[in-house]
């Protein structure tokens, strides 16, 4: 009896687990749809946006901040605020300058942005969040994508980074990210991103 109880209840969990797989399967999708294309073109199209939030670092030196992100075309103003001292950082991209100023009044210039935050040890793919930011690719190749039943980008591989839309909100006619996790190509760094505000033009 003892026997035959254990072998139903192993069916039982097989059916279950199998109607899990397939609940998720149906709300996953490798392939683009009409949908996704317009919603792409709608956020390529925003320019003009700035967003608050934190942004937490797990790597070989964590770090974690308030951050605050405007961005006009191709020119930005970061502002972290937490883990770099008084005031934190600001870093501004005007044109071809890139200035970063810290909050003890020092200014640091050069033309890549990666080479003034390895100054202060921080890894952050800051041409390429422009667009993640967004819920969308970088331009460039893209290695995997993964969509849910609303043709949202859920997963997303690009340069060998791996990047998670967790949860999305609306913002006037967008649907923009809420929550993302970006995973370093050799997994040594992880953002976890979390926007609380955004404000769109």
């Amino acid at each position: 009896m003892q026997n035959r109880f254990s072998f139903l209840y192993l069916i039982l969990l097989i059916l279950i687990f199998s109607n899990v797989c397939t609940a998720v399967a149906k709300t996953e999708s490798f392939h683009a749809t009409q949908s996704w294309i317009s919603q792409k073109q709608q956020l390529n199209n925003l320019k003009q946006w700035s967003l608050s939030g934190g942004i937490a670092a797990s790597g070989e030196k964590p770090w974690s901040a308030s951050a605050y992100w405007q961005q006009s075309g191709k020119d930005f103003r970061i502002t972290l605020f937490g883990p770099f001292g008084a005031g934190g950082i600001k870093i501004t991209k005007n044109n071809h300058d890139i200035i970063l100023r810290t909050g003890d009044g020092k200014v640091y210039r050069s033309d890549s942005i990666a080479d003034l935050l390895q100054k202060f040890n921080i890894y952050l793919p800051v041409k390429a969040l422009n667009y993640w930011l967004r819920g969308i690719p970088a331009p460039g190749k893209t290695q995997a994508m993964i969509f849910d039943e609303q043709q949202r980008l859920r997963k997303l591989r690009q340069d060998n980074w791996t990047i998670y839309f967790e949860k999305f909100q609306r913002v006037k006619q967008y649907r923009l990210p809420q929550t993302i996790i970006a995973i370093s190509p050799d997994k040594k760094w992880r953002f976890r991103i979390i926007i609380s505000a955004w404000n769109v033009a």
